[in-house]
């Protein structure tokens, strides 16, 4: 039973990180997701950019966090890859947090980008 038909998807971030030596001296990175469940992913109007030889349209949704969830304080950065329904996105931008006096609607807002940013 889905009590809040909006807040109904799970998304997980792969967060970025920091580079460390391996055994062979060489730099390599690890990385850590994080899984969030209850977000709200929806379609915004898709962003065009006229080009020299022709318009790029690229396909963004706007991903609400649960309420009282701040995706920040879960380590998650506008650097960190998005996946919504097997697909990868990028952030667009900086991570919106709400923080309104009454605590009621606290949230955390962004921008999907399919692909790589």
């Amino acid at each position: 039973m889905v009590t809040d038909p909006l807040h109904r998807d799970t998304v997980t971030f792969t967060l970025p990180g920091k580079p460390v030596m391996n055994q062979d001296g060489e730099p390599s990175t690890t990385a850590s997701t994080v899984r969030v469940p209850g977000c709200n992913v929806q379609p915004v109007v898709a962003m065009g950019d006229d080009t020299f030889l022709a318009q790029v349209t690229q396909n963004r949704y706007r991903l609400n966090s649960p309420p009282g969830v701040h995706l920040s304080e879960l380590g998650i950065t506008p650097d960190s890859i998005a996946t919504w329904r097997g697909n990868d996105y990028s952030i667009s931008g900086e991570i919106g947090e709400w923080y309104p006096g009454d605590g009621m609607l606290e949230h955390s807002e962004i921008y999907l980008v399919r692909g790589g940013g």
